[in-house]
């Protein structure tokens, strides 16, 4: 089914003021002003507070899904990659990540209402931690498969591989003035991997 428009602005205002002030300390007057409605007019789209946190929850999950579907094509096409390939691919993937209006403040809420609430804690780990390392062990375990990557424990390879990436993206997220210093040490990272993990 879907969406109104207006329906639609109250979600997108809903997750701005959410990323900014997190859930409880948003009220839904706020919410109805940011949108140029009345709090009244609320209701005829949501019954709550909690209905339109439980529709902004289902966003996020469905908009990771996608996401994690198509970086999963590319790493299908993975099979004969570079160093220089692989790094072209995360600097993708932090471009889109960190520009992205509806990714940055849904990590932002992700990030504000993981120590407040265990489902939205869950859904972080999930989508920003859980998922990612899955990508990044699949890359490696393709790598691995067509002899671009020795063959050793691929979930520890992944975990040295992923791990200095996920600093690095958060780095820049709280300092976005260190991109080019964060890209230049991922950079060095990915080519070291592929020095020491080389056929």
């Amino acid at each position: 089914m879907k969406m109104s428009l207006s329906k639609r602005r109250i979600l997108d205002e809903a997750l701005k003021l959410f990323a900014i002030n997190g859930y409880d300390a948003t009220s839904i007057e706020q919410i109805a002003n940011a949108v140029g409605i009345r709090k009244a007019s609320f209701y005829s789209h949501f019954k709550s507070k909690q209905e339109l946190l439980d529709t902004l929850i289902d966003e996020i999950e469905k908009r990771y899904e996608v996401y994690s579907e198509l970086i999963e094509k590319d790493c299908e096409e993975s099979i004969q990659w570079t160093a220089n390939d692989v790094f072209k691919s995360v600097k993708q993937q932090f471009e889109f990540l960190l520009n992205d209006p509806f990714f940055s403040m849904a990590r932002n809420f992700l990030t504000i209402e993981q120590f407040r609430n265990p489902q939205l804690a869950s859904l972080q780990n999930k989508c920003e931690y859980i998922d990612a390392l899955s990508y990044h062990k699949n890359l490696i375990q393709n790598l691995v498969e067509n002899g671009i990557l020795i063959d050793k424990d691929i979930d520890i390879m992944a975990y040295e591989f992923f791990s200095p990436i996920y600093v690095q993206f958060y780095h820049i997220q709280r300092e976005p003035e260190c991109k080019a210093d964060a890209m230049k040490i991922v950079e060095k990272h990915i080519n070291h991997f592929f020095i020491v993990y080389c056929k």
